[in-house]
């Protein structure tokens, strides 16, 4: 994807399909701007752009790119907010099918378990390290998968955020601001995953 250099960049595609499963939604927006004047809400009105602006240098061109994909079983949501080549905040959502146990054995290999995780309270739990967070979000899908194995306690809503590159903030304004995107957006998933039940 080139990025654009221009001051402010506006795109947006959707595409709406109804099938026999659900309704499959395919929504891409992208968006380019100075970093404070990026929306007030970012990634599909997910969450706002505060913790974004705290972290991400001021003094580029920001790109935005939102995905959301499937229901059910098939969600899918991710964001992708970089400005210019200097800092890059990740976000995505999907249905999984795992232990809580499976899982944090996954994180402390995707950590390499060095100690610098720290608890975030969200869902069933959450591990915030200096530059990513992790959540477990117990999900049962509203919309099983025709064909698919029925709904367990081990479906949830796995929620992955990262910040790569440079920061204009300490370290410890850009692991608030990864936590805080991550429990913003996975809050918005499980709305929009059809998860039965309260978060």
């Amino acid at each position: 994807m080139r990025r654009t250099t221009a001051l402010a960049y506006v795109a947006t595609l959707g595409v709406a399909a109804s099938f026999a499963a659900g309704f499959f939604t395919n929504r891409f927006w992208l968006y380019s701007n100075a970093v404070d004047s990026l929306r007030e809400t970012v990634c599909g009105d997910m969450m706002t752009s505060d913790s974004v602006k705290s972290v991400l240098p001021k003094s580029h061109t920001a790109m935005e790119h939102y995905t959301a994909l499937g229901t059910g079983q098939d969600f899918n949501q991710s964001c992708i907010i970089s400005s210019g080549s200097s800092g890059t905040l990740t976000i995505r959502a999907e249905i999984q099918n795992a232990a809580f146990q499976d899982w944090q054995k996954w994180v402390k290999g995707e950590t390499r378990d060095d100690g610098s995780g720290v608890p975030v309270k969200m869902g069933k739990g959450g591990i915030s390290t200096p530059t990513t967070t992790y959540l477990y979000i117990p999900c049962t899908p509203r919309y099983p998968r025709t064909g698919g194995t029925t709904a367990k306690d081990s479906y949830y809503l796995q929620v992955n955020v990262r910040f790569n590159g440079d920061a204009d903030a300490d370290a410890g304004t850009v692991r608030k601001a990864v936590a805080d995107a991550a429990q913003a957006f996975g809050k918005s998933a499980h709305s929009d995953a059809g998860c039965l039940g309260a978060l």
